[in-house]
Protein backbone atom coordinates (compact mmCIF):
# COMPACT_ATOMS: atom_id res chain seq x y z
CA UNK A 1 0.00 0.00 0.00
CA UNK A 2 1.72 3.60 -0.91
CA UNK A 3 -0.86 5.80 1.05
CA UNK A 4 -4.13 6.66 2.55
CA UNK A 5 -6.34 9.81 2.27
CA UNK A 6 -9.09 11.03 4.85
CA UNK A 7 -12.36 13.14 3.50
CA UNK A 8 -13.06 15.78 4.44
CA UNK A 9 -9.56 16.62 5.22
CA UNK A 10 -11.18 20.01 6.59
CA UNK A 11 -14.64 21.17 7.85
CA UNK A 12 -15.82 23.76 9.98
CA UNK A 13 -19.30 22.53 11.98
CA UNK A 14 -22.07 23.33 13.97
CA UNK A 15 -22.34 22.49 17.18
CA UNK A 16 -23.45 18.90 17.46
CA UNK A 17 -23.09 18.18 14.01
CA UNK A 18 -21.88 15.29 12.58
CA UNK A 19 -19.44 14.12 10.00
CA UNK A 20 -18.86 10.71 8.21
CA UNK A 21 -15.17 10.37 7.52
CA UNK A 22 -13.79 8.34 4.88
CA UNK A 23 -10.63 6.84 4.32
CA UNK A 24 -9.02 5.80 0.55
CA UNK A 25 -6.31 3.29 0.44
CA UNK A 26 -3.97 3.65 -2.53
CA UNK A 27 -2.22 0.83 -3.23
CA UNK A 28 0.86 0.22 -5.30
CA UNK A 29 -0.06 -0.98 -8.73
CA UNK A 30 -2.63 2.56 -8.55
CA UNK A 31 -5.92 0.84 -7.38
CA UNK A 32 -7.85 2.98 -4.89
CA UNK A 33 -9.94 0.82 -2.39
CA UNK A 34 -12.22 2.38 0.74
CA UNK A 35 -10.84 1.14 3.94
CA UNK A 36 -13.02 3.06 6.30
CA UNK A 37 -14.50 0.17 7.90
CA UNK A 38 -11.07 -1.39 8.75
CA UNK A 39 -9.56 2.17 9.71
CA UNK A 40 -8.43 3.25 13.43
CA UNK A 41 -10.09 6.91 14.21
CA UNK A 42 -8.79 8.67 17.07
CA UNK A 43 -9.81 12.28 18.04
CA UNK A 44 -6.84 14.81 19.71
CA UNK A 45 -9.31 16.85 21.67
CA UNK A 46 -12.05 14.74 22.88
CA UNK A 47 -14.33 17.33 24.70
CA UNK A 48 -14.38 19.27 21.49
CA UNK A 49 -15.87 16.08 19.68
CA UNK A 50 -16.17 11.94 19.92
CA UNK A 51 -15.72 10.01 16.82
CA UNK A 52 -17.69 6.64 16.29
CA UNK A 53 -15.63 3.21 15.99
CA UNK A 54 -16.59 3.71 11.83
CA UNK A 55 -15.57 7.01 11.97
CA UNK A 56 -18.67 9.31 12.06
CA UNK A 57 -17.25 12.18 14.10
CA UNK A 58 -19.61 13.92 16.72
CA UNK A 59 -19.36 18.03 18.05
CA UNK A 60 -20.12 18.38 20.95
CA UNK A 61 -20.67 21.99 21.72
CA UNK A 62 -17.74 23.65 22.94
CA UNK A 63 -15.65 25.55 20.15
CA UNK A 64 -12.36 25.05 18.76
CA UNK A 65 -10.56 22.60 16.41
CA UNK A 66 -10.19 19.25 16.31
CA UNK A 67 -7.54 16.55 14.59
CA UNK A 68 -8.86 13.18 13.99
CA UNK A 69 -5.92 10.94 12.94
CA UNK A 70 -6.72 8.39 11.44
CA UNK A 71 -4.56 5.18 11.00
CA UNK A 72 -5.00 2.34 8.62
CA UNK A 73 -1.70 -0.74 7.94
CA UNK A 74 0.93 2.02 9.58
CA UNK A 75 -0.57 4.89 7.25
CA UNK A 76 -1.52 8.32 9.02
CA UNK A 77 -3.89 10.86 7.95
CA UNK A 78 -5.61 13.42 9.57
CA UNK A 79 -9.05 15.27 9.03
CA UNK A 80 -9.59 18.50 11.00
CA UNK A 81 -12.99 19.46 12.27
CA UNK A 82 -13.42 23.56 13.45
CA UNK A 83 -16.55 24.45 15.50
CA UNK A 84 -16.51 28.57 15.26
CA UNK A 85 -16.42 30.42 18.31
CA UNK A 86 -19.67 32.36 16.65
CA UNK A 87 -20.14 35.09 19.37
CA UNK A 88 -22.17 37.91 18.26
CA UNK A 89 -20.61 41.19 18.34
CA UNK A 90 -23.07 43.96 18.81
CA UNK A 91 -20.80 47.26 18.45
CA UNK A 92 -17.83 47.15 16.53
CA UNK A 93 -15.19 50.17 18.44
CA UNK A 94 -14.75 53.33 16.14
CA UNK A 95 -10.93 52.16 15.71
CA UNK A 96 -11.64 49.01 14.25
CA UNK A 97 -9.55 47.83 11.14
CA UNK A 98 -11.02 44.88 9.32
CA UNK A 99 -8.80 43.04 6.73
CA UNK A 100 -9.05 39.82 4.69
CA UNK A 101 -6.41 37.59 4.14
CA UNK A 102 -6.07 34.47 1.24
CA UNK A 103 -4.17 31.65 2.33
CA UNK A 104 -3.51 28.01 1.01
CA UNK A 105 -1.74 25.24 2.67
CA UNK A 106 -0.68 23.70 -0.56
CA UNK A 107 -0.01 26.28 -3.17
CA UNK A 108 0.02 30.09 -4.34
CA UNK A 109 -2.84 31.99 -5.61
CA UNK A 110 -2.36 32.47 -8.83
CA UNK A 111 -1.16 28.89 -9.04
CA UNK A 112 -4.90 27.47 -8.05
CA UNK A 113 -8.52 27.63 -8.73
CA UNK A 114 -10.05 29.99 -6.12
CA UNK A 115 -11.96 27.14 -4.42
CA UNK A 116 -8.57 25.99 -2.68
CA UNK A 117 -8.25 28.67 -0.93
CA UNK A 118 -10.02 30.05 2.61
CA UNK A 119 -10.67 33.02 3.05
CA UNK A 120 -10.30 34.85 6.98
CA UNK A 121 -11.71 37.85 8.18
CA UNK A 122 -9.28 39.81 11.23
CA UNK A 123 -10.44 41.98 12.94
CA UNK A 124 -7.59 44.36 14.40
CA UNK A 125 -8.50 46.96 16.99
CA UNK A 126 -5.99 49.59 18.35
Amino acid sequence: MASIEVFPRERVMLANGEQQLSVMATYTDGHVEDVTRASLFEPNEKEIAEVEELGLVRMNSQPGDVAVMVRYQGKVAVSIASLPLGAPVKHLPRNAISSTHWYSKSCRRSACHRAKFVMTKRLYVA
